[in-house]
């Protein structure tokens, strides 16, 4: 049987939901089925219990497959999953979401959702890279010449108000490495090359200046300018090829990515190339085991992080990122909470409320979590937001800090830190 999975297999592999919420039952609990909150494997089966058919006899919570993946709260079927992920993995540039939400009876808005979550479960593999390797650039973006006068940032040519994406190649692993970052300076790219490469590992690069110094007796450089582009082993031209299928994926089938999506359509080529040489089910496989313990909401898609001033006197706390409340979450809340959530005109908590003053405020107390392991899931949720975010013990149970401030009961980041004791 072909590695490559077509669509009238793919038709008989999922006929309908129970058989692809068996298979994804099987993908993520290969040894059986155990708890997503403690890890217990006594576990009730209660078929007739949809959409919730598993409880826990340890921490007796009710679970699906869904549970704590990327799947969470998702109302989509497991058939419809199981297809949106073979679409997206089996296309080397990619499926934008126009026709996949045609194909797949879904609002378009449902279908950029559901893309974005299947991104979120590529994993990118912590082991340092043994090289050679080779390491590029690109530049993701409209070109200046083509945008509107009002749009034009008017401060040189080239590359302007493009966002840079950078890449190393692992060769004897046929492995893609591929980050953005905020510049192309040296001291940005060679940061990236040193996390992903073991030290003194032998090195390939074009001329660019941003790579002088990188272990000179182990880096050797073609220089594409004289029109040199191979001299034996001294050649960019497999990380130069994934540059090109990326940018057919960009300019082709995506048309547009924006510089706050662009590090998922990144990790979607990275994770597609490097799966490659896998068959079209055991690529599948690995999506469904790396979609555990990742969330992505259409809230937390689509929102952008703000500051608010911090009523604290610590000068630490002055401008920290902090998670904003969604405007339904607010207009829910009963009269008697609403009267201690003031709000400033425009409809958002005020800077009083955000640090968290005063005493007995119900919803604004801090979150105290009693299992450790629940506590850790809501750390790698922020950790997509705030650079240092630790569980630390706190009285009976666990609390989280993002940055040093605690995460609250209202779902959002304090602006003030947490309190001894």
């Amino acid at each position: 049987m072909s590695r490559h999975l077509t669509l009238p297999q793919l038709c008989d592999r999922f006929p309908d939901d129970a058989a692809a919420e068996n298979w994804f039952v099987q993908e993520r609990w290969p040894d059986g089925v155990r708890c997503p909150s403690c890890a217990a494997d006594d576990v009730q089966v209660r078929p007739t219990r949809k959409p919730q058919p598993y409880r826990c006899r340890v921490c007796r919570r009710d679970f699906s497959v869904k549970t704590d993946t990327v799947m969470h709260g998702s109302n989509l079927g497991c058939r419809v999953w199981a297809i949106a992920i073979h679409l997206l993995t089996s296309r080397p540039k990619g499926v934008s979401s126009r026709p996949r939400h045609r194909d797949l009876g879904l609002s378009y808005k449902a279908a950029w959702h559901l893309s974005h979550r299947i991104r979120e479960a590529y994993r990118t593999d912590p082991i340092l890279c043994q090289g050679p390797a080779e390491v590029d650039e690109t530049y993701v973006g409209g070109r200046e010449t083509n945008q509107h006068a009002d749009k034009k940032l008017r401060a040189g040519r080239g590359t302007v108000g493009q966002t840079p994406l950078v890449g190393l190649k692992n060769r004897p692993a046929n492995a893609i490495r591929v980050a953005v970052v905020p510049d192309n300076r040296q001291a940005t790219l060679q940061a990236f090359v040193r996390a992903h490469l073991t030290p003194g590992a032998r090195l390939y690069t074009d001329e660019a200046a941003a790579y002088q110094g990188l272990s000179d007796d182990r880096h050797a450089r073609v220089h594409h300018a004289s029109g040199e582009y191979g001299r034996g082993p001294v050649h960019t031209n497999g990380i130069e090829s994934f540059r090109a299928l990326f940018q057919r994926g960009f300019r082709g089938t995506y048309h547009s990515m924006s510089p706050k999506h662009l590090h998922r359509y990144a990790r979607e080529f990275e994770g597609r190339h490097n799966h490659q040489a896998d068959g079209d089910l055991q690529h599948m496989a690995c999506l469904v085991q790396g979609m555990e313990g990742q969330r992505l909401t259409y809230w937390e898609l689509t929102s952008d992080w703000t500051a608010l001033p911090c009523a604290s006197s610590s000068a630490s706390c002055q401008g920290m990122p902090m998670l904003p409340m969604p405007p339904n979450r607010w207009n829910g809340l009963a009269k008697a909470d609403r009267r201690t959530h003031p709000h400033d005109t425009q409809g958002t908590p005020t800077a009083r409320h955000a640090a968290g003053s005063g005493a007995g405020r119900g919803p604004e107390q801090i979150k105290v979590f009693e299992d450790e392991a629940e506590a850790g899931r809501k750390a790698r949720d922020l950790a997509r937001t705030f650079p240092q975010v630790e569980v630390v013990p706190c009285g009976t149970g666990h609390a989280v800090l993002a940055d040093g401030c605690p995460y609250l009961t209202n779902g959002r980041v304090s602006l003030q830190p947490m309190p001894s004791g």
